[in-house]
């Protein structure tokens, strides 16, 4: 393609030595059709340079702080009433934001008329989609359910309570725990991210 082979109001495709031309698809990658807006502009946010490292969610920023949480509760103090987890409770510290990337909850002598669920809050609410987790009730000594960093990225907002409670609804006595593991940042570390992908 030359010049009087383009369409008025775009640019032509880049010229790649040895590869010939590029078309750029509407991703910005190779192939597909050109680009639709004039002059073949980037249809998409502003880029950032930092956008090209990996989101502070995904991988630890070195300035980031580690926050494990770590809690069990036993005995009669487990019941109907939602009880919160002692030891599994955390503060997002303000000026920062931060991402919890694994939940582990534990039950011990379960059976099979257990009726054992477990509740994430932020802040005294439960959070979406983390309600009323249920342990499959069957006959065992020791049961986790558990939530690894490959399915676990839940951001936490600025000066956020973390906590966990549990639910009993069969009325047996049981030892409960939950281990979480996440980290906070300060918020300027996140806020390219936060602004590019609300662009996409």
């Amino acid at each position: 393609m030359n010049e009087r082979d383009a369409i008025p109001g775009r640019a032509l495709p880049a010229f790649i030595p040895g590869k010939g031309t590029m078309r750029f698809g509407a991703r910005g990658g190779p192939g597909g059709s050109p680009l639709s807006l004039p002059g073949g502009a980037y249809p998409g946010p502003a880029l950032n340079a930092s956008v090209a490292l990996n989101p502070p969610t995904d991988v630890r920023p070195p300035s980031a702080r580690d926050f494990t949480l770590s809690g069990t509760l036993a005995g009669a103090a487990v019941g109907t009433t939602p009880a919160v987890i002692p030891g599994a409770a955390f503060v997002v510290p303000v000026g920062n934001v931060g991402v919890i990337r694994s939940v582990v909850f534990l039950v011990n002598n379960l059976l099979l008329t257990s009726q054992v669920s477990f509740t994430l809050t932020f802040n005294a609410g439960a959070v979406e989609g983390w309600s009323n987790i249920p342990v499959a009730a069957r006959v065992a000594a020791s049961v986790s359910t558990s939530f690894g960093p490959e399915e676990t990225a839940l951001p936490v907002p600025e000066n956020t309570a973390i906590a966990v409670v549990v639910t009993v609804l069969d009325g047996a006595v049981y030892q409960v725990s939950t281990i979480i593991h996440g980290w906070f940042y300060p918020k300027e570390i996140g806020a390219p991210f936060d602004a590019a992908y609300a662009g996409i």
